[in-house]
């Protein structure tokens, strides 16, 4: 595995566990990391999405979920971009 993938998948997986320790902000910022090293990672800007918006920046949220379904739609995961529209439209209540 090339040494970017190493590292946007280790910032990736330490964005997971901040988000679940509830360091929503550390999160925010690991997944910024993970996207500066792979920016078609549409699952980092999904969980990105999330821990935007619990530290309450529906904006950024609202832009993460939408690049997260463009990028599902791009890499043709119907499941995963059904949700992210889900979730859109949700933020946007």
């Amino acid at each position: 595995m090339p040494a970017n993938q190493l590292l946007d998948s280790a910032a990736f997986t330490k964005g997971i566990e901040q988000s679940c320790q509830g360091d929503h902000a550390a999160a925010v910022a690991s997944f910024d990391q993970a996207l500066q090293l792979n920016p078609n990672d549409a699952d980092a800007y999904g969980y990105r999405c999330v821990a935007r918006y619990r530290i309450g920046d529906r904006q950024g949220a609202i832009a993460d979920c939408q690049q997260a379904a463009i990028l599902y739609l791009e890499q043709e995961r119907t499941k995963e971009h059904q949700y992210a529209l889900k979730m859109l439209r949700k933020l946007q209540e």
